[in-house]
């Protein structure tokens, strides 16, 4: 098998406002369109198959940092948008449409002169599939549910042995 053409292109822009010395907001926006075209063959047959891929995501990511002292508190939203059509594993006709709605907070502290840190995040992304198909004359997978929500949890420190060590620790589930 090989892909003859493959093309991915991309649209990205990313801006920042800061308000005050330690009120930074954060915006992002982006789109990437992927086409592609599988060609399928064997050694031991002249005859090839054929399969088209194509897929479009559009999204924007929205976050705030504020400083207080010795302390980081961050808060973000960010969606995407996605649409496309190829065969997979399991099917020979796919295609879709999903969006998927996320948000994460976070906070860190610095302690005994920068010495320690500690820090601990969520974050939580859900999933909406608008429409799911696999076969070209009715939408017969899943429609217009959400999914269950992704969350993750994060806890980490860091501590400063000397200028040249430093201990890390990261927990997540």
């Amino acid at each position: 098998w090989w892909y003859d053409p493959l093309r991915t292109t991309l649209y990205t822009s990313d801006m920042a406002m800061q308000w005050a010395p330690h009120q930074t907001t954060l915006f992002n926006i982006f789109k990437t369109e992927y086409d592609q075209t599988e060609h399928n063959g064997t050694f031991t047959s002249a005859a090839t198959s054929i399969r088209e891929f194509s897929e479009e995501t559009s999204g924007f990511g929205l976050r705030h940092n504020a400083r207080f002292g010795n302390t980081l508190v961050q808060a973000g939203w960010q969606m995407s948008d996605s649409s496309g059509f190829g065969p997979n594993l399991s099917s020979s006709y796919n295609r879709y449409d999903t969006t998927i709605n996320g948000w994460s907070g976070s906070v860190e502290q610095k302690l005994f002169d920068e010495r320690l840190i500690l820090d601990g995040g969520y974050r939580q992304d859900t999933k909406h599939i608008d429409n799911s198909s696999t076969r070209a004359t009715a939408d017969n997978a899943n429609n217009d549910v959400d999914m269950d929500p992704a969350k993750i949890y994060a806890l980490g420190s860091r501590f400063k042995i000397s200028d040249m060590f430093d201990i890390n620790c990261l927990y997540y589930h």
